[in-house]
């Protein structure tokens, strides 16, 4: 009797332990699956989030280019001396504002500023 005790309890532990041990890989594979999917939707974002500035910094079109260009080359390629003194960024071209104001904003101007630039200062003494 005490040896089919024996026989039975050692066939639970063996049985219980098999179970945790799958249970545990369970665990593990489920969140190694999680970490990768987390790390990828990480890279996306940094991505997206890359591109979307180089877009704000850029002005125009050709500059974006310019910028994308640079980053999607290869690392660790051969530069000439001609090539490493080039500028790499165009300089930034601001839009100028218009010559030509409306007759409203030259009254309203008019109104704060004298001839020669300087400001009018109403009812100081």
């Amino acid at each position: 009797m005490l040896t089919a005790l024996m026989v039975i309890v050692s066939i639970t532990l063996i049985g219980l332990t098999i179970s945790g041990i799958l249970v545990a890989l369970g665990i593990r594979q489920t969140l190694s699956d999680a970490f990768l999917t987390l790390e990828r939707s990480h890279a996306r974002w940094v991505e997206t989030l890359d591109k979307a500035q180089d877009k704000l910094l850029a002005h125009t079109w050709e500059e974006y280019v310019s910028v994308r260009s640079m980053q999607d080359e290869d690392e660790g390629g051969f530069y000439e001396p001609e090539e490493q003194t080039q500028v790499l960024f165009p300089p930034l071209r601001l839009p100028r504002p218009p010559d030509a104001t409306s007759p409203e904003e030259e009254k309203l101007l008019a109104e704060d500023w004298d001839d020669s630039g300087e400001p009018i200062r109403h009812g100081a003494a």
